[in-house]
C-alpha cells in the first residue's frame, strides 16, 4: 500500500509541530516545511516506523513555493496544512515596512499560491484536503496588530470562497479554516507580547491540537472551525456589541505591555 503524506508548513515549532505529532501517532507519513530542520530529530526517534521528510524552505519568498510543491509532488499527499506565519506587535506606524511586507508575503502570498497548486493537484488525485490555519482575529479589525489581524481575514475570506465553489461544483476536495484563539506557544514572544497570560480563552496547545485537528479532518459542510467555547462565545459577542467597542477592546489587549 502506498505511503499517505501530510504536508505541514511551520513544522518546527508550536502547532505545527504539535499537529506533526498527533498525525504520526494516527499512523501518516510527514513532510514538514520549516526554515530549519532541526525538529525532525526527535520526531524521528519518537516514530521510528514512519517516514519523516524535513524540508528547509523559507515560503515568504514566491519562488520557494513553487519549488516546494514542484519537489513534493511525486509523493502520495492526501493533506496539506497551510500553517506557517507570524505577528507582529505594535502600532501600524511604528512597525517597520520589511516586516510587514515579509509578513503579508508569508502570511498571504505563499498561502494563496500554495492553496492554488494543492487544489489543482487535489482534483486531479479526485481526494485530498487542505486546512488553512487562520485566526479569531479574522473576525474583526485589530488595532494593535493591524496587518497581522487583515492577513488572517484574507485567509478565511478566501478560503471560504474556495470551499464554497468546491461543494457547488460536486468536488471530493476540500479546504477548510481552523480559526485558534489565544493558544500557548512561542506565537507571543515572537510577536513581542510581554504578558499572555491576561489574554482571553488562553488555551493549551495540547488541547488545541486535540480539539482542532480531528475535526477539521471529518467535517464536510462546515467551511471554518473554532476550537473553545470561550472563543466561539467571543466571535458572538463581537457581532453583537457596537464595532467601536470592539476595537476600543482590542486596542487595550493588544497595546497592553
Amino acid at each position: 500500500m502506498e505511503k499517505e503524506f501530510v504536508v505541514v508548513t511551520g513544522a518546527s515549532s508550536g502547532i505545527g509541530y504539535g499537529y506533526c505529532q498527533w498525525l504520526l501517532k494516527q499512523g501518516y507519513h510527514i513532510i514538514g516545511v520549516s526554515r530549519h530542520t532541526e525538529w525532525a530529530k526527535e520526531l524521528q526517534q519518537q516514530f521510528p516506523e514512519q517516514t519523516i521528510v524535513a524540508l528547509s524552505y523559507d515560503l515568504s519568498v514566491p519562488e520557494n513555493c513553487y519549488a516546494l510543491f514542484e519537489k513534493i509532488k511525486q509523493y502520495h499527499i492526501v493533506l496539506f496544512i497551510n500553517n506557517a506565519g507570524f505577528g507582529k506587535k505594535g502600532l501600524f506606524i511604528t512597525i517597520p515596512l520589511a516586516d510587514e511586507l515579509k509578513m503579508i508575503n508569508l502570511n498571504i502570498q505563499a498561502v494563496h499560491i500554495l492553496t492554488k497548486l494543492f487544489t489543482q493537484y487535489f482534483i486531479e488525485q479526485k481526494k485530498g484536503r487542505i486546512i488553512n490555519i487562520s485566526s479569531l482575529s479574522a473576525f474583526f479589525p485589530g488595532p494593535g496588530m493591524a496587518t497581522y489581524y487583515a492577513t488572517k481575514a484574507y485567509i478565511l475570506s478566501l478560503s471560504v470562497a474556495i470551499n464554497t465553489e468546491l461543494k457547488k461544483t460536486k468536488s471530493p476536495v476540500r479546504v477548510v479554516t481552523i480559526c485558534p484563539g489565544a493558544t500557548q506557544t512561542a506565537f507571543f514572544k515572537n510577536s513581542d507580547f510581554k504578558n499572555n497570560k491576561t489574554l482571553p480563552g488562553l488555551m493549551s496547545l495540547e488541547r488545541f491540537i486535540k480539539k482542532s485537528l480531528p475535526k477539521a479532518l471529518r467535517i464536510k459542510r462546515k467551511n471554518y472551525l473554532i476550537i473553545g467555547w470561550k472563543n466561539r462565545s467571543l466571535k458572538r459577542l463581537f457581532r453583537i456589541i457596537p464595532q467601536k467597542s470592539t476595537l476600543n477592546y482590542t486596542y487595550l489587549i493588544q497595546t497592553k505591555d
